[in-house]
């Protein structure tokens, strides 16, 4: 017997929403992590917003330990 449920959708699996400017780093609200380009939840969290990285940090937000775009 086969299974009819659809497979889980996961964040590498769907395309990132892309930023309004270049170089913009997208904030994780949830975890206050955030994530530069090239990482893979860039633009991809539920609950995020795009920020420069300069007010990310003044904000309180830290830089993904797995990003790529260090």
């Amino acid at each position: 017997m086969e299974s009819c449920a659809a497979p889980r959708s996961t964040a590498t699996d769907t395309p990132g929403q892309q930023p309004p400017s270049p170089g913009m780093v997208w904030v994780n609200l949830d975890t206050k992590v955030f994530h530069r380009e090239g990482d893979r939840y860039y633009g991809k969290t539920k609950h995020g917003k795009w920020m420069t990285e300069t007010e990310a940090v003044a904000a309180g937000y830290r830089a993904s330990k797995t990003g790529k775009g260090k």
